[in-house]
């Protein structure tokens, strides 16, 4: 990758609530400034045209937590959009982190520029709210190991989880609460609604229950199929027409699979019992693709609910 004439390249441009945010290929500004800090030698220059920088034009009332939000909810948009992985890196390794974009030389690089700058960017993603969330997804997306990033994937989910299990508890106690039997509530009904606390208890309280909940209300399994690893065979072979009922068993059985594997990474062999569900070591490339999709996903379930109505 080259510069123009010396100055940075504008790959992608785009607004935010904080104001224009830019995707840059070198910049002389950070250079200038690595050079007053002092902070380069001869390993590690201060100026490389092929690294590449977020730039958030923002007020003085700004933050840096509110910008890197902002920042990151950006590279999320176009790792999702433009199928490529980010994370950050020390200058000079940027570069070889740019994962996927070998497609795009054939054409050279003003072929990946048009696709960047093509991509429509979904507004209401651009929201500092939903930072810990994406900031989860974009670790797992620059992750080195595919047991890493299926740990990252299935904490992103996890987030998301907190607010479906509590949209789905509401939704069941305005289901119970609509009933007639409200105003004139005798033993029987009020032991009904305990029962319901008790059971929204229990999801929150398991993980397992949790995450199967959350890929159920989520994930759209058609998509996630082709995705799929063939050790969850259920989704894979997943026909398009698929009954309701096929459907959610499929996604049940991704969620057994990504909790097992995701045990199976966290725990020491010496101490871990394998559950049966865990995703075969030759398979965890392709269950990471699968979680990658599931997390968009759930995140841009999460970006339609009102900021006031998630738990973050």
């Amino acid at each position: 990758m080259t510069l123009v004439n010396g100055s940075p390249r504008e790959l992608l441009k785009t607004s935010s609530p904080l104001g224009e945010v830019s995707l840059l290929l070198g910049s002389i500004d950070f250079a200038l400034q690595l050079v007053k800090a002092g902070e380069y030698d001869k390993y590690l220059p201060p100026y490389q045209p092929d690294a590449v920088f977020l730039s958030v034009v923002h007020s003085e009332t700004t933050t840096v937590e509110m910008a890197r939000a902002v920042a990151v909810s950006v590279l999320f948009e176009v790792s999702n959009a433009a199928n490529l992985d980010f994370r950050v890196a020390a200058i000079p390794s940027m570069d070889e982190h740019w994962r996927k974009v070998d497609a795009y030389q054939a054409d050279g690089d003003e072929a990946l520029q048009a696709h960047l700058t093509s991509i429509p960017l979904e507004s209401r993603m651009l929201d500092d709210g939903l930072a810990p969330v994406v900031e989860t997804f974009m670790e797992a997306s620059g992750a080195l190991t595919d047991g890493h990033a299926i740990f990252c994937y299935v904490k992103a989910l996890e987030f998301v989880g907190a607010t479906v299990q509590r949209q789905d508890a509401h939704g069941r106690l305005r289901r119970r609460l609509a009933s007639a039997r409200v105003l004139a509530p005798d033993a029987a009904y009020l032991d009904g609604l305990l029962a319901l606390a008790e059971k929204a208890a229990r999801v929150r309280t398991s993980d397992k229950h949790m995450l199967e909940l959350t890929i159920v209300t989520c994930a759209d399994a058609v998509l996630l199929a082709p995705l799929a690893p063939q050790h969850t065979r259920a989704l894979r072979q997943l026909a398009k027409d698929a009954t309701e009922k096929d459907t959610k068993k499929a996604l049940q059985e991704l969620a057994a699979c990504a909790t097992a594997t995701r045990n199976m990474v966290v725990h020491a062999k010496t101490n871990y019992v394998a559950s049966g569900s865990e995703c075969p070591s030759h398979q965890l490339g392709q269950l990471r693709l699968c979680l990658r999709e599931c997390s968009v996903q759930a995140i841009r379930w999460l970006a339609r609910v009102k900021p006031e109505s998630r738990v973050l």
